[in-house]
């Protein structure tokens, strides 16, 4: 599949305080509703099948646009020019055309424009007949558990990894934050090490870095070091977020900067084998950002354009590539942005960029003094 964007325009659609509908459409904030909540994880469990689906939970203004008999829905956050939405909606297959086209209707009423970020190939080729537009961003990888393993050419790296990490006292563990202030603390002092050299970590993105987030649905795998002298210290730790009743996602990785080599890969490995024992078929690792050389030259204008301006401004994916390199996947998916219009509006960039980019220096400036981690607008 190759971009559909026909170019960039400085508007399409007239943005607009009002509430304004075609017709009556099923939209609901999450965090206000607890039978939402209890819907959704009854979605995911049934029809959960990409990484991330389950950011729905974070602490963002998440809204919903349910499908028929609320057995399905799609996630979005509204921004100034736009309807943001992250990875496929979730329900029957049959059902996601349906919502891509009332979140279209739903966009228009509101003068806004729709993304659709992480989308799979086969959504980008069902929705293009409504005018959606395709850029390509990556790939995401999954691996079946059952059939993983170390042995032979294929687990060579991760073994010298794991092993050099034995050397140093290195130990995996399954960790208990929600029964264990020390595992909590544990974590929180990981991910404080962890995003002290890296601004662009420091954020309020949607896409950030925060282990302790909806903990109740989490589960957490690190690597200890044992001195003879000394108590036990994570150095590493592997998030992993549901994505089904039969998938999980190993979301964040964290270690500290004088981490051991090789105990990244140990708590990876330990990730996978405690949730094949508990019957995890299968997980994800996410999406490696523009990784697959067989699309680098079909890309685009617009895709060029904001992979440098993410690789410059936003992230460095390269040793994010280089560690999960490491692990043979039994599959590889390439993932798509979708827009709408065709024709991409600069408001509609900047829609994107903001909730993307690094904003930790914004959130300081409007958080209310003596109140907690003011949710991004």
């Amino acid at each position: 599949m190759h971009e559909r964007s026909v170019g960039i325009a400085t508007a399409s659609f007239v943005p607009h305080d009002g509430v304004g509908r075609a017709r009556d459409l099923d939209v609901e904030r999450v965090a206000s509703s607890a039978s939402a909540r209890s819907r959704i994880l009854d979605c995911l469990a049934e029809h959960g099948a990409l990484g991330g689906q389950g950011q729905v939970f974070s602490r963002d203004p998440w809204h919903v646009l349910w499908g028929p008999g609320r057995k399905s829905f799609v996630p979005f956050l509204e921004r100034r020019f736009s309807l943001l939405a992250w990875r496929d909606p979730v329900g029957p297959r049959d059902c996601q055309f349906l919502l891509l086209r009332n979140l279209l209707e739903h966009a228009k009423a509101r003068g806004k424009h729709v993304c659709v970020l992480g989308a799979s190939s086969r959504l980008a080729a069902q929705v293009e007949d409504l005018g959606y537009g395709a850029v390509w961003m990556g790939a995401e990888q999954e691996l079946a558990l059952p059939s993983f393993h170390l042995r032979g050419k294929q687990g060579a790296k991760l073994r010298l990894a794991i092993n050099h990490a034995r050397t140093m006292h290195c130990h995996a563990r399954e960790l208990f934050p929600l029964s264990s202030p020390a595992d909590a603390q544990a974590i929180a002092a990981v991910e404080a090490a962890w995003k002290a050299p890296r601004k662009a970590l420091q954020t309020d993105s949607f896409l950030r870095t925060a282990p302790l987030e909806y903990a109740e649905l989490r589960r957490y795998f690190g690597v200890e070091t044992h001195g003879p002298d000394q108590d036990a210290s994570l150095q590493t730790l592997v998030v992993c977020s549901p994505v089904s009743r039969r998938a999980a996602y190993l979301q964040d990785f964290l270690r500290r900067p004088e981490a051991p080599r090789g105990a990244m890969e140990m708590a990876a490995v330990a990730a996978f084998e405690g949730l094949r024992r508990d019957g995890v078929s299968s997980a994800t690792m996410g999406i490696v950002p523009f990784f697959g050389p067989s699309h680098a030259e079909s890309i685009g204008f617009t895709g060029r354009l904001a992979q440098q301006c993410i690789r410059r401004f936003v992230y460095r994916f390269e040793g994010l590539q280089q560690f999960r390199a490491k692990f043979t996947a039994s599959r590889v998916e390439p993932v798509y942005a979708l827009h709408y219009p065709r024709s991409v509006s600069l408001l509609a960039i900047w829609d994107l960029v903001t909730s993307l980019a690094p904003r930790a220096n914004q959130a300081k400036r409007t958080k209310p003094a003596g109140q907690g981690v003011t949710e991004p607008a």
